[in-house]
């Protein structure tokens, strides 16, 4: 790919299963850093695996999306961390 994302810093809500994966491994794959985030524990590590191993940047984080508290709260944890987010 030619890391048309690269420098880009995202979260990728229900990012353990299905298109949320998929879309996990393409933005890594184009030089993203993201923010796996789902309630789904052992689907996020497997992806964050996934990512990891093909040399992307992310972290995983626990989080009920259908929460707003919870959702800014990782919000403002992830503007102090990394500085914001570049997209959704």
């Amino acid at each position: 790919m030619v890391n048309r994302l690269q420098g880009k810093r995202t979260i990728v809500p229900g990012g353990s299963s299905g298109i949320g994966r998929a879309i996990c491994k393409l933005f890594a794959s184009e030089g993203a850093s993201l923010v796996i985030a789902d309630i789904d524990n052992d689907g996020g590590q497997e992806t964050l695996n996934e990512v990891l191993d093909d040399k992307g940047t992310a972290v995983f984080v626990h989080t009920d999306v259908s929460n707003a508290a919870v959702l800014k709260t990782l919000y403002r944890r992830l503007l102090i961390s990394w500085g914001g987010l570049m997209f959704l």
